[in-house]
């Protein structure tokens, strides 16, 4: 949720610096991070859903796509989470069962300044056979594109100026729809890859998406025009930079009047020179014009666009109102887990005998003191303490990575480990020592990590600088004299 408060206030400076009518939609994946929640996280990722909601109704959105993500914690779950939400969740494929009745909005229309604008939601169909059982079970179920798009494309036309797509499909599906709607004019596609894709023109539709996580704010400026296609304002263009010229030739003009006579200026060739150009010019800047005025009489003035990506860094300020909602949602997520901790059971027998395959630190510290030397003064080393003091050592979506346990188990586990696996320990990246320790000669530890170790937890979402070759330098330890 972090990004959530730099967004916002990202959203909210370029409005006030435009101060022109804008629209805030997204095309989903927003609430989960994966299509099927896990039991242990269930209770604290809800939490962080409804704080995600919060925020967006706080900074104004119009509109959300329902994706495959947004439905990870179940369809009861998530009609709670639509009665929270000030915007609209659309979709026009998911259905009831029964009677092939849309469960949700299929779509909306938004009068943005001047323009109607459509906006329909689409999500795609889930590859995994326990998503699908599990809709089927709360009688539903998500229809093809092609066998809901035909009427409602038509109708949402009919009623706006501009067509949108909020699409859970990915590229190869959205270019396909691209092909057969020609009266839609923009699909934004869910981002579940890590990339921006800038806008690309299928026919007479423009598909893009945004990073994956909201680590990044898509901005598109459009200028639309009736005429309803997508194209590069020649005739407005030329006509912008001659009138910018214009201004240039009058202001030498003038610094010519203001050093010279009126006879004096007969004799200055540059004046001369200038005076004869500014005459071709302002011939030039009346024929635009006229062709302007003639391409606006028949409708046939494209429309233009200009889209840029926003990089919500750390060092970005906070909106206050969603930084607060952000770490109220923090602080309840944390209180879950402190709850769970106390409670003793948060694992089973089998995640407790897994555990004891590690030995802890101190075990490895017999035989590779300057090791652990080394290691005390690294990151790694101090990863719990960062969470205790941001009060996240109950957050089961953190703890995980910052502290030392065998990952095959429940992440629940990680609550109530004992002090010497509250850390980045050496079997977090060499492996279990309880075979090692008995006989180090038949059971060597792995030397170097490999990366697919480091990326658990290093991930582009949590550590966008990682670069495995050059990192691994920073905790590898040195040969033992």
């Amino acid at each position: 949720m972090g990004g959530l408060s730099k967004k916002a206030e990202q959203i909210k400076s370029i409005f006030e610096k435009n101060n022109k009518p804008f629209l805030l939609i997204d095309a989903g994946s927003l609430l989960f991070k994966g299509e099927q929640l896990n039991s242990a996280l269930a209770e604290q990722d809800k939490v962080t859903a409804e704080g995600i909601v919060s925020s967006y109704n706080t900074i104004g959105y119009d509109a959300v796509n329902i994706a495959l993500f947004d439905l990870a914690a179940g369809l009861d779950f998530f009609k709670d989470i639509e009665k929270q939400s000030k915007f609209s969740w659309l979709s026009a494929n998911l259905v009831n069962k029964t009677n092939n009745k849309p469960i949700f909005k299929t779509s909306i229309i938004k009068k943005v300044g001047s323009i109607d604008i459509g906006i329909i939601g689409l999500t795609a169909i889930s590859n995994s056979r326990q998503v699908k059982n599990k809709l089927a079970d709360e009688n539903a179920t998500i229809l093809e594109w092609y066998e809901v798009l035909d009427p409602l494309v038509t109708e949402i036309d009919n009623k706006s100026d501009m067509v949108v797509l909020l699409s859970n499909y990915n590229f190869n599906i959205n270019r396909k729809i691209a092909n057969r709607f020609k009266s839609i004019n923009i699909i934004i596609q869910s981002g579940t890859t890590a990339s921006n894709k800038a806008p690309e023109k299928v026919e007479n539709t423009l598909i893009f998406q945004t990073d994956k996580q909201g680590k990044i704010l898509g901005l598109m400026n459009v200028n639309w025009s009736d005429s309803g296609t997508w194209g590069s304002d020649n005739t407005a263009k030329q006509l912008k930079n001659k009138k910018s010229e214009m201004d240039g030739i009058n202001g030498r003009l003038s610094r010519f009047r203001a050093r010279y006579s009126e006879e004096e200026l007969k004799q200055q060739r540059g004046y001369i020179n200038l005076q004869e150009y500014k005459v071709k010019l302002s011939k030039n800047i009346n024929e635009l014009e006229t062709a302007l005025n003639h391409q606006i009489a028949a409708g046939s003035i494209p429309s233009t666009y200009s889209n840029r990506f926003i990089a919500l860094e750390v060092f970005m300020p906070d909106d206050p109102e969603v930084l607060k909602i952000v770490e109220e949602t923090k602080d309840k997520v944390y209180q879950i887990g402190k709850r769970a901790s106390k409670k003793g059971n948060t694992h089973s027998s089998g995640d407790e005998d897994s555990q004891k395959l590690l030995v802890g630190w101190q075990s490895c510290e017999r035989c590779h003191s300057s090791h652990t030397k080394f290691w005390e003064n690294t990151r790694h080393a101090k990863a719990y303490n960062t969470l205790v003091r941001k009060k996240q050592n109950y957050n089961l979506k953190c703890l995980p990575c910052h502290v030392t346990y065998d990952r095959a188990q429940s992440p629940s586990l990680t609550l109530t480990l004992e002090p010497e696996f509250q850390l980045v320990g050496c079997e977090a990246c060499h492996g279990p020592g309880n075979k090692h320790i008995i006989n180090p000669e038949e059971n060597r530890m792995t030397t170097l990590p490999p990366e697919h170790i480091c990326v658990r937890c290093h991930t582009s979402e949590r550590d966008d600088s990682f670069l495995y070759q050059n990192d691994l330098k920073l905790i590898a330890c040195p040969e033992e004299g």
